[in-house]
């Protein structure tokens, strides 16, 4: 059974998920990206995007979004200067992952790459479910499909248990974590595998 406690009216709630959406010129995708995430079964969720200063339109459809659902998505823009000038992709994506979980407190996180977006639309309702009949577990994590834009009709599917043992990765886009986990791991580089593979200090996941 998912947790769901009371607000302050005397309304069942049920837990704050935060989807933390590192973002950087994504104009084609993020649209998909975000959909993925409001046409989830699982209700009680916000949307936190920290745009590393895009100079496509990616912005501007947040910003849409924004307007339409004003209690859900937050968005932070990051001057190219932050983070003392720092050019190389995978640590400023690091550093605003971070940034953007200190904007929220919520039980559960996800974190979801602008180029990405969920195919299960129960996979929050599921994953919660099990964290909150599971107390010993950190994190969960789902299967993934690899498209090749470049390729045409060029699929590769992935078990994300499988791949993280083999010494391969599981993308972080297929986690699910509990605040713990991160909290542990605010001061550890973010970006998938060296983030994924700290969790294992952490505790459980599935």
């Amino acid at each position: 059974m998912l947790n769901v406690s009371k607000n302050s009216k005397g309304k069942n709630m049920l837990s704050l998920v935060s989807v933390i959406i590192p973002l950087f010129n994504r104009q084609k995708t993020i649209q998909r990206a975000v959909d993925s995430i409001l046409n989830q079964t699982y209700t009680n969720i916000e949307v936190i995007v920290i745009d590393d200063g895009s100079t496509d339109d990616s912005l501007k459809i947040i910003n849409d979004y924004k307007k339409k659902y004003p209690d859900i998505i937050k968005s932070f823009v990051m001057e190219r200067s932050a983070w003392n000038g720092e050019v190389v992709p995978s640590v400023r994506v690091s550093n605003n992952i971070k940034y953007g979980l200190s904007f929220s407190n919520s039980e559960y996180f996800v974190l979801l790459s602008g180029d990405d977006y969920f195919s299960d639309l129960d996979k929050f309702k599921n994953d919660i479910e099990f964290l909150e009949k599971n107390k010993k577990y950190v994190a969960t994590v789902s299967d993934f499909t690899f498209k090749y834009e470049t390729k045409e009709d060029c699929i590769c599917n992935y078990n994300s248990q499988k791949c993280f043992w083999s010494g391969k990765y599981a993308h972080i886009s297929c986690f699910t974590f509990r605040r713990k986990a991160l909290d542990n791991l605010l001061n550890i580089f973010c970006d998938d595998t060296g983030f994924i593979y700290s969790i294992m200090i952490t505790g459980k996941w599935k």
